[in-house]
Parts: C-alpha cells; structure tokens; sequence
C-alpha cells in the first residue's frame, strides 16, 4: 500500500506501507484515511485499507 503525503494520488508517496501491516488510525477524509506507520504520517485511499472496523473509515 502507498503511503501519500494528502488526499490526492497526485501527491508525493511518502512510505510503502507492506500488505496486512497494522497502523495507527489517526482520521478520515472522504474516501481517505489519515494513518501513521513506523512514525511515519500520511494517508491511504479506501480502496487499500482493510476492511475491519477499527481500520476503517465507515
């Protein structure tokens, strides 16, 4: 999964975040959530988030 560093696939990918990793879920926007990982801060489209409910935006 990539890392962005706001809520647009444009923006510059700041960290590859590898399959079935837990992160800290820190918001949401829209179909994107803020996350943090290794100390790193950034955030994942819906589409590449699991969908269970404590990393989930619904």
């Amino acid at each position: 999964m990539d890392l962005y560093a706001s809520t647009s696939k444009q923006s510059q990918k700041v960290r590859r975040i590898p399959a079935n990793t837990i992160v800290k879920l820190l918001g949401c926007q829209g179909d994107w959530a803020q996350v943090e990982y290794q100390g790193v801060k950034g955030w994942l489209r819906r589409k590449d988030q699991c969908s269970a409910a404590l990393t989930s935006c619904s």
